[in-house]
């Protein structure tokens, strides 16, 4: 009886870590559901630029943004970005970006500085820092050269999990979970500094942030 009770109990053991090792295959297939992404991809002079971060924090040293609301409403109205672009032991070119209405598509951003005759409320420009020298140098857009920036933002609905496997990107007027804003687009153009004898910084990148 004795020997007979040890065989059902250890019958049963293995039953329960079959369960128990198929249930663990199964949690591992799951998919980590994306609340945030970082999508950066083009160059920057010889430069690739090629990042892709799935659910990392927004507010991280090499990539951080901010979008505005309105008042009584989450849709974004201006947005800003601020990435490290290139890092070398030498060189750390950062580039910063602000666009002032993002209920538009599109925007050609000229200088900011009060000599040139067009000037936009959007703003772009990059600041390269020598290590070696401990000094830094601010590139911008000139008249003759401005930078070019399209893009469509987007509000990204949750559902009650907060999962989102498809990346549905979509407006709705009753959300039926959080949502939280979002931006796709591309920036290209040329940023010179005021020191001539200075390469200019030619940019060309897609971008998906969110």
């Amino acid at each position: 009886m004795i020997k007979s009770n040890l065989k059902v109990c250890a019958m049963c053991l293995l039953v329960a870590m079959a369960v128990m090792s198929v249930t663990s295959c199964k949690d591992d297939d799951v998919e980590e559901p994306i609340l945030h992404e970082n999508y950066i991809q083009g160059k920057l002079n010889e430069h690739v630029i090629d990042v892709h971060e799935v659910n990392a924090d927004i507010w991280v040293e090499k990539s951080n943004y901010d979008f505005c609301s309105a008042d009584q409403t989450d849709l974004p109205v201006w947005f800003d970005w601020k990435v490290v672009l290139v890092e070398t032991d030498d060189t750390i070119i950062t580039m910063s970006l602000h666009i002032d209405r993002l209920n538009g598509t599109n925007e050609v951003i000229y200088s900011p500085n009060e000599e040139d005759p067009i000037k936009t409320q959007s703003t772009c420009f990059a600041t390269v820092k020598d290590l070696k020298n401990n000094t830094a140098s601010i590139y911008h857009p000139i008249h003759s050269s401005p930078i070019s920036v399209v893009w469509k933002t987007f509000m990204l609905t949750a559902d009650e999990n907060y999962m989102n496997p498809q990346k549905v990107y979509y407006y709705k007027s009753e959300p039926d979970g959080p949502r939280w804003p979002g931006i796709q687009g591309r920036l290209y153009g040329t940023l010179t500094s005021d020191d001539e004898s200075k390469e200019p910084l030619k940019i060309d990148m897609e971008f998906v942030l969110y």
